[in-house]
């Protein structure tokens, strides 16, 4: 039943033009450019109504065409890229980059580095980072796409949003869509898209932030508890 929850909490991972989908654990993605419409502490605040777009970021940490991984470090998170860390909660776990290489199908040289290459993000949205609590599904991923190969660098934030509801409402799993909201995370504004399934009887928020040609999206699945809970743990 565990098992069943943990693959069903990814299996709406839509990002841009990219659609992952996972199957009895595997991950398979494909690449289109859909149609555009017009329309490593803090508290989560609370949702508004309306929808601004980020300010544009221009400062740079690594050589142009790369991007930093991760860190962990006394069982905190970093990401350099965009200033965020994320204290592993207590009973949690940290996926092996095996781990994150099987369940993407992908091959575990593209994690050997200190960097992800924008060619290597041309094959495949990556996950940089994925924890959890094997006892109740609760997780959290932090992944990279790459938006010039999936064909979203022309959209707006509020663009990208909009493509990414309707992803999201034609997998069927939502019975409910919240509104998009600004929050900060890392001092660093981040779009979020609240969900809830009843049938699964788990929330979920998708968090994201674009810089340069790269979408960073954090998605926290909360089944046993809820999502401000192990948002408290990002800052």
């Amino acid at each position: 039943m565990k098992k069943l929850i943990i693959i069903l909490l990814l299996v709406a991972l839509t990002l841009g033009g990219c659609t992952i989908v996972i199957d009895d654990g595997d991950v398979k993605s494909t690449t289109k450019r859909p149609s555009v419409t017009t329309a490593r502490q803090t508290q989560e605040p609370s949702v508004t109504t309306t929808v601004t777009e980020a300010p544009a970021e221009t400062t740079s940490v690594v050589p142009a065409g790369s991007l930093p991984r991760g860190t962990w470090s006394n069982n905190q998170y970093t990401n350099s890229y965009v200033g965020l860390t994320f204290t592993l909660p207590p009973e949690w776990r940290v996926m092996s980059d095996q781990e994150l290489a099987d369940k993407m199908g992908v091959a575990l040289e593209i994690f050997a580095g200190d960097t992800i290459t924008l060619d290597q993000l041309s094959v495949s949205t990556l996950y940089d980072m994925m924890a959890m609590d094997d006892s109740t599904g609760d997780n959290v991923i932090i992944m990279y796409e790459n938006l010039e190969a999936t064909g979203g660098l022309d959209y707006s934030m509020s663009e990208y949003m909009s493509n990414l509801t309707t992803q999201l409402e034609a997998t069927g799993i939502y019975s409910s869509i919240g509104t998009p909201y600004e929050t900060s995370i890392g001092g660093r504004v981040f779009m979020a898209q609240p969900l809830e399934s009843s049938a699964y009887n788990l929330t979920q928020t998708y968090y994201l932030c674009r810089k340069d040609k790269v979408m960073l999206a954090v998605i926290i699945t909360a089944v046993s508890t809820d999502v401000s809970t192990i948002f408290s743990y990002l800052s």
